[in-house]
C-alpha cells in the first residue's frame, strides 16, 4: 500500500487506517487478502488514477513491489 501511495505522492496511512483498509479488502472475512481481493484493490486504484488523469511513471519493477 505504501508503495502504491508513494507512486502518486500520497501520504502513508497510519496503523489504524491500514487495519480499516484490510478489513474492507478482506471481503470473505478469512483474515487474509487473497489474489481476487488484491486484484479488486488494484483495479479500483488504477481506475481512480485514470479518472483523475494522474500519470504514474514506473522506472523500475521494484518501484511497485510490496
Amino acid at each position: 500500500m505504501t508503495s502504491l501511495l508513494n507512486l502518486v505522492g500520497g501520504e502513508c496511512p497510519n496503523v489504524e487506517d491500514m487495519n480499516d483498509l484490510f478489513n474492507l479488502l478482506d471481503v470473505n472475512g478469512d483474515e487474509t487478502i487473497d489474489k481476487k481481493e488484491l486484484s479488486s484493490l488494484l483495479t479500483i486504484f488504477f481506475r481512480l488514477l485514470k479518472e483523475n488523469e494522474i500519470d504514474v511513471e514506473i522506472e523500475e519493477e521494484t518501484d511497485i513491489l510490496f
